[in-house]
Parts: C-alpha cells; sequence; structure tokens
C-alpha cells in the first residue's frame, strides 16, 4: 500500500474524530478488542476476547476467529445501547475490512447499533 492512501485514511480518521465517537478495532493474533472513543478521546466503553464475562467465554472455543470477533461486536453493541451511545463512526485503524474486522461491524449491525 503506497503512503499515499495511508495518509489519504489518517487524514480521515482525524476529520472524523472531531465530530463524532468512534468504534476502533484493534486486532491480534489470539485476541480482539473494541472500543467507543468520544471525540474528546476519552474510552466510553470497551469490549475484548480476553475480558468477555464467563457466561461468553464458555461460548468460544478460540478467542481468535471470526466467531469471536463477532460475539465481540454484539457485547460492544448491547454495551452501547445500554448507555445511549449515538453518532458513531467505524474505524477500522488502517485494518482491511474484511474477516475478524469485518464480523466485529456486522455483530454491531445484528444489535442494530447505527455505524
Amino acid at each position: 500500500m503506497s503512503s499515499r492512501f495511508s495518509k489519504r485514511s489518517r487524514l480521515k480518521s482525524r476529520m472524523m474524530q472531531s465530530t463524532k465517537n468512534r468504534v476502533v478495532v484493534l486486532r491480534s493474533n489470539n485476541h480482539i478488542r473494541a472500543m467507543v472513543i468520544s471525540p474528546e478521546g476519552k474510552t466510553l466503553t470497551y469490549c475484548s476476547s480476553i475480558a468477555l464475562p464467563e457466561k461468553d467465554k464458555s461460548k468460544l472455543t478460540h478467542t481468535g476467529n471470526v466467531a469471536s470477533a463477532y460475539h465481540v461486536g454484539t457485547v460492544l453493541g448491547e454495551r452501547i445501547k445500554k448507555l445511549k451511545i449515538e453518532n458513531l463512526a467505524f474505524d477500522r485503524a488502517g485494518l482491511k475490512y474484511h474477516g475478524r474486522v469485518k464480523a466485529v461491524a456486522e455483530g454491531l449491525r445484528f444489535v442494530k447499533v447505527d455505524i
């Protein structure tokens, strides 16, 4: 990927930061994390495959796959609805929109969170 496209991505992300709450997705080989960050930079809510409640963790066989990412998205969506957070934008942090990143977004949409 050339630097021109990554600069454009960072510029769009900075423009988005000033007006909307962001759903940021962080991915590692073994886990997936997603958090909602306010325009001021404060974390409003957080969910990860590491810190899932015990009842939800027992459903997952592995924490680094698409199924666990989808589950993280649905749990985060429920927390967003409980806190009544609106005006969200999906920030994939430079990652391609496929696989686990896409599964988190689909999990959020399943809970009817408008991103």
